[in-house]
């Protein structure tokens, strides 16, 4: 298999929902910041640092610039063999989203942009959150079964959620860096100038996706194995409502033109 890079973003701090909480809002309909947890992202940071290189994965961690002391102690002597990027990403843009999230698209999509600046176009690239934990073994599993199909130009996605296949997770999402890059290229860019899809990140993904180039042809789901192997803030996606029914494994979609 040819080189493969895994780009870890975000905070050293991650404040937010997990999949529990997340449940318990929609049912509930309670006050957003209450649900709110903590949770600190080094333990996953280290960890795909040793994983990474022990499966023979590039690894870039695109962080913000008040982690940067943060960072240095975890990355340590690792910054030989780890690229670390450090932005002080334009805030401007982080708004009140719908049903009372701070919505900072914009600040996932500048860092994403700039860890790929340093990754061949043509390179497979496996992107995640620094709050989500996941068995990079198990998708590597993945992408070969694809590979051996003959598809070799798609989006891989965690979340492909059965009822509605326009809402497409950010947790996680593997392919080719060019394809990334025009993605969330395409996604800031409209953040920017208010001329966006949706006010949800996960409509807008889809939306996105279809307006790719042709080349990119297929959506992928992980198997369930990987899915299963998920820490979202430190809970289970096997917490998370329908986590057996309403979501897709193992699926390939063609894109529409």
């Amino acid at each position: 298999m040819k080189k493969i890079t895994l780009m870890l973003h975000g905070p050293v701090l991650s404040s937010g929902r997990d999949h529990f909480t997340h449940s318990e809002f929609f049912a509930k309909r309670i006050s957003s910041l209450d649900l709110n947890v903590n949770f600190d992202c080094s333990r996953n940071i280290k960890w795909y640092i040793s994983e990474s290189k022990r499966l023979g994965l590039d690894l870039i961690y695109v962080g913000w610039g008040g982690d940067q002391p943060a960072l240095a102690a975890i990355f340590g002597c690792e910054t030989t063999t780890s690229s670390l990027v450090i932005i002080n990403p334009d805030s401007s843009y982080v708004s009140s989203g719908p049903f009372g999230f701070q919505d900072n698209s914009s600040l996932f999509h500048q860092a994403v942009l700039a860890g790929l600046k340093s990754v061949n176009p043509k390179s497979t690239v496996i992107r995640c959150r620094s709050d989500v934990f996941f068995s990079l073994s198990k998708l590597l599993v993945d992408l070969e079964k694809y590979k051996l199909a003959g598809i070799d130009k798609f989006l891989m996605l965690a979340d492909f959620y059965r009822p509605d296949p326009a809402c497409i997770g950010d947790m996680v999402m593997v392919s080719c860096a060019e394809s990334l890059r025009l993605l969330h290229d395409d996604l800031n860019k409209r953040v920017v100038s208010g001329n966006r899809y949706s006010n949800s990140i996960h409509s807008e993904f889809h939306q996105a996706i279809r307006n790719l180039p042709s080349e990119f042809k297929y959506i992928c789901s992980m198997s369930k194995k990987t899915v299963d192997s998920m820490l979202w803030r430190g809970c289970p996606h096997y917490l998370r409502d329908g986590h057996d029914t309403n979501f897709i494994y193992d699926g390939i979609i063609a894109i529409s033109p």
